[in-house]
């Protein structure tokens, strides 16, 4: 597999996830519904930034989109924080949501078009197919910290319900 299936089936998973939180399904579920999908894009924004956004700031005719596009996730990061002060079921929260899934659709498309049509150009077949191996390796290493900054190992989390 390449890069760019790996980030396309995580964008996708992202956009599950925001429709689950849209339909709404309870407080309790909605706040594991957020949470996951909160951990979901941190991991993807700081994984892709470190290998994929990484790899094309090496070439010029990238370098302004990739620093657009990492603008974009800080923004969207901002918008987590705000999010995890809210109640899931409020409407401040429904509205931020909105706001959310409007952000982060922009970026998908920037990203799956021009972005991706410019990497395809500058990144080799192989050199893709590494940053994939790269871009999972970093978000496992990102997920066993965030386990253990919470205090559970692997073995915490394998009862946990999602």
């Amino acid at each position: 597999m390449t890069i760019y299936q790996t980030l396309k089936n995580d964008h996708d998973t992202v956009q599950e996830l925001m429709q689950r939180l849209k339909k709404g399904q309870g407080a309790a579920s909605d706040k594991r519904s957020f949470e996951t999908l909160k951990t979901e894009i941190l991991l993807h924004a700081k994984a892709e930034e470190k290998v994929f956004y990484s790899a094309l700031r090496q070439h010029r005719e990238a370098q302004e989109m990739v620093q657009h596009a990492t603008r974009e996730h800080k923004q969207v990061e901002e918008m987590l924080q705000e999010m995890s002060e809210l109640e899931p079921a409020s409407e401040q929260f429904l509205s931020r949501l909105e706001e959310l899934r409007s952000a982060i659709e922009d970026h998908v498309e920037e990203e799956e078009g021009e972005i991706f049509e410019l990497a395809r150009k500058v990144v080799t077949d192989e050199e893709a197919r590494r940053m994939d191996e790269a871009f999972q390796e970093e978000k496992q290493q990102l997920m066993s910290e965030i386990g253990q900054a919470a205090g559970t190992g692997p073995e915490g989390r394998t009862g946990a319900r999602h």
